[in-house]
């Protein structure tokens, strides 16, 4: 019996394959959508019910009624601007790239010295997302009440970075009383999408690394809820 070779493409699948797993590490960013779950004030909570049950129907199912904005999304222009961009209009490649990871400092003197060494890099990041700590008070009063911002200054300068989307993990860029959304309207305009009610940064703050929006496909949508991963390699992996 002849003994058939395999490809030498073969093998170098698997071992990249492997390599891959051994050497990055994947977060979620993400909190669940889950009944019950916080929402921004004057938002419904999302509505789940149960179409068909296993034990009756042979397979489960289950309908879901949700604000576009639930849980961690991401907003697109069409949120803030009768003309502006719904968050479909973008090519998939939007949402997949470099990010940086810098905590939010309350000293604005703070942030505008990490913005600025950005601003020097060689290539600015095309995410830029912020950790607060503030995903410690998510599921209380607390978390909607005197959240911590970007100051005016700080927010000039990231747009003049243009990156594709700034992320934070809090509920808003803006306060929940000023319904003038001011941020809101300045990035948007600026085509730089936000991301909001984001998790688990902590671990990322100060690094780089790549990472993978996956917003709901709506139509027409002025924002969207998405899944959202940060993507390390080994360097990323082996700082303390």
């Amino acid at each position: 019996m002849l003994k058939r070779e395999l490809p030498v493409s073969f093998y170098f699948r698997i071992f990249t394959f492997f390599f891959y797993k051994m050497t990055t590490k994947i977060i979620d960013l993400s909190h669940p959508i889950a009944a019950g779950m916080p929402v921004y004030p004057g938002t419904p909570a999302p509505v789940v019910k149960t179409l068909a049950q296993i034990a009756s129907d042979g397979y489960r199912e289950d309908s879901l009624a949700l604000s576009s904005h639930t849980g961690t999304h991401i907003d697109a222009p069409a949120h803030v601007f009768l003309d502006g961009a719904s968050l479909d209009q973008y090519p998939p490649e939007t949402f997949l790239g470099t990010a940086f990871c810098m905590a939010l400092l309350p000293e604005e003197s703070l942030q505008l010295e990490v913005l600025r060494w950005l601003l020097e890099a060689e290539k600015a990041p095309d995410f830029i997302l912020f950790y607060t700590a503030w995903e410690q008070c998510w599921g209380t009063p607390a978390y909607f009440d005197q959240y911590p911002m970007l100051h005016r200054q700080s927010a000039e300068l990231i747009g003049s970075l243009s990156p594709r989307a700034i992320g934070i993990d809090a509920p808003s860029f803006d306060r929940v009383s000023d319904t003038a959304y001011p941020l809101h309207r300045f990035f948007l305009a600026k085509n730089i999408l936000l991301i909001e009610n984001m998790c688990g940064l902590k671990p990322l703050a100060g690094q780089f690394f790549t990472l993978l929006c996956a917003p709901l496909p709506l139509a027409e949508a002025d924002g969207a809820p998405a899944r959202i991963f940060a993507v390390l390699d080994h360097e990323n992996i082996e700082r303390p």
